[in-house]
């Protein structure tokens, strides 16, 4: 949670799984890879006294932006009690807690919600990713990598102008799955 001048800020996170080559889905945007097969020696571990806790992310956030395949793919489904943004050119009218928001309105839109409090979880990758990056505006990103190499897929981040610099805070590994907690400098 960030405070500014006493106020409470929201923060804006990626959280996601990919490959080792950096894919978070084949080219027909199927992801069964992502449960991961750990080693048969391997233990659960973390750096951090509070390890990674995927329903307590789930928990704290209150609103979802995700693009318009993972909205046709009917992830929107999985969070009922969410606020969910679709990133999508497309114009359609907004379905109870779901709404539509062009590409070129979802980072000044989520900047605002996050000036209000609210904890933005980006459902997605590089479509939904890029505006953000281009803007600097990911708090924090939590990136859980499972042992394949896809060899071809669709990629996490796409090509940027600038680099971002992060700081890694965390790592924990849980199951066939390391995760990496990387927060903005």
């Amino acid at each position: 949670m960030l405070i500014r001048k006493g106020k409470i800020m929201g923060k804006i996170a990626l959280s996601i799984v990919q490959s080792v080559d950096g894919y978070i889905a084949d080219l027909d945007d199927q992801f069964g890879f992502i449960e991961g097969i750990p080693g048969p020696h391997l233990k659960d571990i973390s750096t951090s006294d509070s390890p990674y806790s995927l329903e307590a992310f789930f928990e704290a956030y209150d609103i979802i932006v995700m693009g318009h395949q993972s909205y046709k793919i009917g992830f929107a489904t999985d969070f009922p009690s969410k606020t969910i943004y679709v990133v999508t050119n497309e114009k359609r009218p907004n379905e109870g807690n779901i709404h539509f928001v062009k590409p070129g309105q979802i980072v000044k839109l989520m900047m605002a919600k996050k000036k209000q409090g609210h904890h933005i979880y980006l459902y997605g990758g590089g479509i939904v990713l890029k505006p953000f990056m281009a803007a600097n505006a990911i708090d924090e990103y939590i990136i859980g990598t499972v042992p394949i190499i896809l060899g071809k897929g669709k990629p996490l981040f796409y090509e940027l102008d600038e680099s971002i610099p992060l700081q890694l805070d965390q790592v924990d590994v849980m199951g066939g799955l390391t995760i990496h907690i990387y927060h903005r400098r």
